[in-house]
């Protein structure tokens, strides 16, 4: 009897713990999803990151099934009174010695992975450990994904204490698995983030208000169907669309962000294999300065004859551009490429900190 007791009492816990795990994270094709669109995000000189995109995204979930503490997954930032009186510090060493550190940990430490986790990405790109990023750039997608489920940064993380228990998986997981498919694409390429810390604080201020409207359409919806059928999820679409576009736009900006800072933080690395691109115009491009403005330190934007009317600025980036000459050493060709400035400031221009290696070569300068 007693042996069949702890079976009981065993199974039991195990489903718990399923039952915490489907709870605890978006779900599994939400990390897909986000993971494969921030790809199509970056700027150009991270060409490379889209031969990654499958497995970018195979291994977006890997951290819901790895050893790694649950504490990783969320904040409960309204467990702390300075979130909302705007003096929350974010340094780990501060805010452990306002809090204890178990005190952190049982609230949520997922800010702070992600700080750590863009650091050990850029630092295994800086050694060419190109196996390893690749895992951690995954993984470290699929925690700036939780930190975007406004649920994840509650002390009522579930709804238990407002009467919405169960509103994580509905929302996060059964609802997205509805209307992922038709969601628009966002606009825009990832910038680069001088703190990373402070700008996941911030991103997290900004999502944190959707909490209440999340509880509130529950509230609406559940009332319409109890059973949580159709109608109920139709009904939290038609009051959450616009919010949930929102979040999930925002993780796909913020996630290809976070990726461009730890690759330029790195020192701009390409792995094995990649070179500098070269980038053709008119056939990438049409003018000139549309592909300069493409291009990134060490590309090539490698001009075909005829006449561009336009004036162009090199922007601080230590390229070439050039005419067929630079390739050929033909001197016919610098006759027969032609850039014509259109107004009366300077045709070329250089002066936000190139270095010798910015260079233009082969071509007619008029105007």
């Amino acid at each position: 009897m007693i042996k069949l007791i702890k079976k009981y009492i065993f199974t039991f816990i195990i489903l718990l713990n399923l039952l915490y795990s489907q709870d605890a994270k978006w779900g599994g094709d939400v990390h897909r999803y986000i993971a494969s669109a921030a790809v199509d995000h970056l700027p150009s000189g991270m060409y490379f990151f889209k031969d990654q995109r499958s497995f970018l995204s195979s291994h977006a979930s890997d951290p819901d099934r790895d050893n790694n503490p649950g504490y990783y997954h969320y904040i409960d930032i309204d467990y702390y009174p300075e979130f909302f009186q705007g003096n929350l510090p974010h340094d780990w060493d501060s805010i452990t010695a306002l809090y204890s550190e178990s005190i952190v940990k049982n609230n949520g430490t997922i800010p702070w992975v992600i700080d750590e986790w863009t650091e050990m990405f850029s630092s295994l790109m800086a050694n060419s450990d190109w196996a390893n990023a690749w895992q951690v750039a995954a993984e470290l997608g699929h925690y700036v994904a939780d930190s975007h489920q406004p649920l994840h940064l509650t002390v009522n993380y579930n709804g238990q204490n407002t009467g919405n228990y169960g509103i994580h998986s509905r929302y996060e997981s059964k609802l997205f698995s509805y209307y992922l498919n038709s969601l628009p694409a966002p606009e825009g390429t990832g910038k680069y983030w001088s703190n990373a810390l402070d700008s996941v604080f911030q991103y997290i201020e900004d999502i944190y208000p959707y909490v209440d409207s999340i509880l509130i359409a529950d509230d609406s919806a559940s009332n319409l169907d109890s059973s949580y059928g159709s109608v109920y999820y139709n009904t939290m679409w038609s009051k959450l669309e616009i919010l949930s576009i929102d979040v999930i736009h925002q993780a796909i900006m913020d996630l290809a962000s976070i990726w461009v800072t730890a690759w330029e933080n790195a020192g701009k690395p390409l792995p094995p294999g990649y070179h500098p691109r070269i980038i053709n115009v008119p056939a990438d491009y049409l003018s000139i300065q549309s592909a300069i403005d493409a291009a990134e330190d060490g590309d090539t934007v490698l001009v075909e004859p005829g006449t561009y009317i336009e004036n162009i600025d090199f922007n601080g980036k230590n390229i070439i551009v050039a005419s067929n000459y630079f390739l050929t050493n033909d001197t016919t060709y610098i006759s027969q490429t032609v850039i014509q400035g259109s107004d009366y400031s300077s045709v070329v221009t250089f002066q936000s900190n190139e270095d010798t290696s910015a260079l233009l070569c082969g071509f007619t300068i008029i105007g």
